[in-house]
This record gives C-alpha cells, structure tokens and sequence, in this order.
C-alpha cells in the first residue's frame, strides 16, 4: 500500500511533477479508509462502517473529548486489565460503563457475584436499571438498594436459600425507591436470600 504524502503537491510544482505522489495519495486515502469502511472506489454504501474499531485508553486516562457542548464519545477504555465500552455526554461529563466482559480473575473481581453478601445493579437500557444481591436472613430483614430509583421498583423478586428444615413462607413488605423488607418465619443460621429489583434510574 502506498504512504500518504501530506507535503504533496507543493506550490511549485506541476501536475508532471506530482501526478505520481497524488496518485499514491488516492491509493493511500482509499486503503486506510477500508480498514472498516466500505472504500471510497466501491459504488455501493461507500463510506459506511463495516465495523468500528477503538484504541483501548488506558485506565489512568485523565479525561475523554466529547464533553463540548451537543457532542457524545463511545470508547474503550481498560479496566482492571480487560478492555471494557464507554460512553460520555456533554451534559454530565461522566463516563457510563456500557459493558462488563470478564475475562480474567482481575476482570472478575469488579463484577461482584450473588453468592456474596453484598449488592449491585446493572444499566439496562431506556432509563432502566437491575439491582441484585443477597442478604442474612435473621426473621426480619431489611435491603437497601445500592443507588435509589425514581419512585418504588416496577417489580421485587426474592428468594430463600435455606440451609435446613423444610422451606417457610415469607414476605416483601414497604417497598420504596431506597429499600424493602423481608418478613418470614422460623429461620436456620446460615439461611439467607437472593433477591433482584427493577426499576427507573435517576442518575
């Protein structure tokens, strides 16, 4: 493939003089441009992606361009060694993790599992949001939601995880945007619950 000559053509020059060089130039221009777009000399849908590719930034990068006035980013940047999707918008400023792909042991300890007593959420798209994790059960049980959501949950799932006797039936009780509450019956130590919650999200 030929280099692209940006000193080409020079003010003195004659189209016999440069003719080549701008030739290459075409060539040049029209190769880089199909690494993932439909090239230039192709007649139909030239100019349109075929696929995007994106630089990983690496994760001490300070800032991402996009924050002007009526302009957004998509990009990629590392977390915890695995390359994850980005986007950023003029209004907040703040970067959105768009994806969570687990490649490695690194990568895995920033996507936090059920089975641990702790929670989490997840963006769903259209404004929505998934918010999971599991808690003790200790007769009583109260769940705080990692971020609050726009007015109570659209929809609360529960389930017991016993760790002997026969199953009990329980409750969910005083669901708000900040929170619920599990009633249930005779509780063994060790027993605790898997819950999900989903809901708008307003941040």
């Amino acid at each position: 493939m030929p280099t692209f000559d940006p000193t080409i053509p020079q003010a003195t020059d004659f189209v016999s003089d440069s003719q080549q060089n701008l030739l290459d130039n075409n060539v040049a221009l029209n190769d880089s441009f199909g690494v993932n777009h439909i090239r230039f000399s192709q007649a139909a849908n030239n100019g349109k992606h075929t696929f995007v590719q994106m630089r990983i930034l690496p994760s001490s990068t300070p800032s991402i361009p996009g924050a002007a006035t009526n302009e957004g980013t998509i990009f990629t940047r590392s977390v915890a060694g695995t390359p994850q999707l980005f986007y950023t918008n003029s209004v907040s400023a703040r970067e959105y993790k768009l994806t969570n792909v687990v490649t490695n042991a690194a990568a895995a300890a920033d996507f936090p599992l059920l089975g641990a007593p702790t929670n989490g959420w997840t963006w769903m798209g259209q404004g929505i949001i998934l918010q999971y994790g599991s808690i003790a059960a200790i007769g009583a049980t109260n769940v705080s939601f990692s971020v609050p959501f726009v007015g109570d949950p659209y929809a609360i799932n529960v389930t017991l995880n016993k760790t002997a006797g026969s199953s009990v039936a329980f409750s969910v009780n005083g669901q708000t945007s900040i929170g619920f509450s599990i009633n249930q019956g005779t509780v063994s130590l060790g027993d605790f619950y898997y819950w999900t919650a989903v809901g708008k999200y307003g941040g």
